[in-house]
């Protein structure tokens, strides 16, 4: 592990670049977007036929392994010994084989992304503000100096979930092609929701503001259907089609495959208008219905006092209201959830007659 303030010239060309960018995405936007539909790129989720890391035969590092001899006495220092520390009295080792693959190649660096956040905030009509940044390519976590304790811990949970076979980055439930340019990211929003959620639950303080919050709502809603311990151990070994798999006992793999297709286009530039309405609906009615199909397969009925407190405690939790752009996407959380048990009983109703 190295940690490392970054020359006069490396910050130049940082800066340059990032103009660059800007300029690409605020010109060519539209033929951006054009050429990317023209290719017809394909929005799929990889499965792992097999997976070295995790075979019997495969020796697995551990904490031993790490040294961090690199970062000590530098500012990032206590930082790093906390992170540690709170993972290892949290996480079961077994879900650790990311992180400590990673660890001892991680190089960490201050940035300043003023400049960064200034042509995104130009580009979005919107302020932006961007506290770190991990490369997958590099394993380098970039982070503002100013509050780093509200940045870093996020960043270094995206290193601790991260690794890539000879295609793909995976890192926690987002896949990443390496050169493919027919292949989308996928999953990119709901990991930045779930690596928040863990960020606030083991290193920040009880009124933290999160970012992502509609993606933070959204890996809540799911843990809550899957369970804590489960949902964690498929972040940290980075597996998406398992958080599929998961989700399918109460679903089906389609509309499980659709709920993170959605998430990641919500408010992106391939959805307009009508499309982040429907796949804000189309998001809720989905959590609603594996929530509901957890508790009949626990053999519980819906109609029972507590069941359907449950039931009502989940919805109303679940976003029902989004801002994009400026334009108010508002869901009605009573009617959904009323439709969707009115068609529960027409189905029973349907098998009883059979």
């Amino acid at each position: 592990m190295k940690f490392y303030y970054p020359s006069f010239f490396e910050n130049l060309f940082l800066s340059v670049n990032a103009t660059y960018e800007f300029i690409k995405k605020f010109v060519l936007s539209n033929n951006i977007s054009k050429n990317i539909k023209e290719k017809n790129c394909k929005y799929a989720i990889k499965r792992r036929a097999t997976d070295g890391m995790y075979m019997k035969d495969y020796k697995a590092p551990s904490f031993k392994d790490v040294d961090l001899d690199g970062i000590k006495d530098t500012p990032v220092a206590p930082y790093i010994s906390d992170f540690f520390k709170t993972i290892k009295e949290n996480i079961p080792s077994s879900n650790l084989t990311n992180l400590y693959r990673n660890a001892n190649s991680l190089k960490i660096r201050f940035y300043d992304f003023k400049n960064d956040d200034f042509l995104e905030s130009l580009r979005k009509c919107a302020f932006v503000r961007t506290g770190g940044r991990y490369h997958k390519d590099k394993n380098l976590i970039m982070v503002q100096p100013i509050s780093m304790d509200l940045y870093i811990f996020h960043e270094l949970l995206h290193m601790a979930s991260s690794y890539s076979d000879n295609d793909t980055y995976y890192s926690g439930f987002s896949q990443s092609p390496i050169k493919d340019k027919t292949r989308f990211s996928v999953g990119c929003k709901l990991n930045e929701g779930y690596t928040e959620v863990l960020n606030k639950r083991y290193f920040q303080y009880d009124n933290y503001v999160e970012s992502y919050q509609l993606e933070c709502n959204y890996a809540r809603a799911v843990e809550g259907i899957i369970g804590k311990e489960k949902m964690e151990e498929l972040y940290f070994t980075a597996n998406l089609s398992g958080l599929l798999d998961e989700l399918a006992k109460y679903t089906s793999i389609e509309e499980a495959s659709m709920f993170i297709r959605n998430t990641d286009f919500i408010s992106s530039v391939y959805a307009d208008e009508s499309n982040t309405f429907k796949f804000f609906q189309s998001n809720f009615y989905f959590l609603i219905k594996a929530f509901i199909n957890k508790k009949i397969s626990e053999n519980k009925s819906i109609f029972d006092y507590e069941t359907k407190k449950e039931i009502i405690i989940f919805a109303s939790k679940l976003c029902n209201r989004l801002i994009v752009e400026g334009i108010t996407y508002e869901l009605d959380r009573k009617e959904i959830l009323n439709n969707y048990v009115y068609s529960l009983l027409e189905e029973e109703k349907s098998e009883i007659k059979k």
